[in-house]
């Protein structure tokens, strides 16, 4: 008997079954479910569902996907990627899929523990033409080195004698702020107490540690960073800043606004 020929075997299109690992279910599991091994048992490899809120006690261990439901102590197939429908409305094309702290559930939202596991190839929802779409490869992500994605919001800030100057900028992605500054590049602004303030206007989230914050302070090339560094904005988050001058003498040239943040 001849064995099956490797241009036999077809290629994969939501899944490849060849790649599926027989194992023993340790708990109820569900078709789709995030899974990492939790023991041994009958020589085979024993999972229960994975949960970003105890990721710490699993780390090194593997994440699969469970092919379809398995009673506790029954045995069944789990697969190293899948494609799953997804409900991905308000996501883009490329963003995370994130483990949840619901147990064996994916997310578009990080849980406890920020765990990657794949990523949104379709957007929509479950009946939507397209449906939302998800390619869960918890392997792909462990196994890749980790990029930082930090950007900078770099912005000039013309000094009107008497007038406001507004810096609005919006965030491409989930983030948290590392810094706020405020920057005298060339010439730092004359200024008395109460005369060049910047506050936070509108809707936008509050970066600055006091609002209005007296820009009076400012010496050249140094950084003045009067910013609250615990805030975590949403995507499309508004930062917004107004520079008031209450002075009609107030002179100054290459006053900069920085705001920089990393993804969460």
């Amino acid at each position: 008997m001849s064995g099956i020929k490797q241009r036999n075997i077809l290629p994969g299109i939501d899944y490849n079954y060849s790649e599926g690992i027989k194992v023993l279910a340790g708990e109820a599991i569900g078709a789709g479910d995030i899974v990492y091994a939790s023991g041994f048992a009958n020589d085979y490899i024993q999972v229960s569902k994975a949960r970003a809120d105890q990721a710490p006690t699993y780390q090194a261990s593997r994440l699969l996907i469970a092919k379809h439901g398995m009673a506790s102590g029954e045995y069944g197939i789990v697969l190293p990627w899948q494609m799953i429908a997804m409900v991905t409305t308000g996501a883009d094309v490329g963003d995370k899929i994130f483990l949840s702290d619901t147990p064996g559930a994916p997310s578009l939202a990080a849980g406890t523990t920020s765990v990657v596991i794949g990523s949104v190839v379709g957007v929509g929802t479950l009946v939507s033409d397209p449906p939302g779409k998800v390619v869960i490869s918890p392997e792909s992500h462990r196994n890749t080195a980790s990029v930082v994605n930090i950007k900078s919001f770099d912005a000039e800030v013309p000094i009107v004698p008497n007038g406001v100057v507004e810096i609005r900028h919006n965030v491409p992605f989930a983030c948290t702020v590392s810094e706020v500054n405020f920057i005298a590049d060339d010439t730092v602004p004359v200024s008395a107490a109460g005369t060049f303030l910047v506050a936070v206007t509108g809707n936008a989230v509050n970066l600055l540690s006091v609002s209005p914050f007296d820009l009076e302070t400012l010496v050249l090339g140094t950084l003045n960073s009067p910013a609250d560094t615990s805030a975590s904005l949403a995507k499309g988050a508004l930062i917004e800043f107004t520079f008031t001058s209450n002075n009609a003498d107030l002179v100054g040239a290459g006053l900069r606004c920085q705001v920089i943040y990393q993804a969460s």
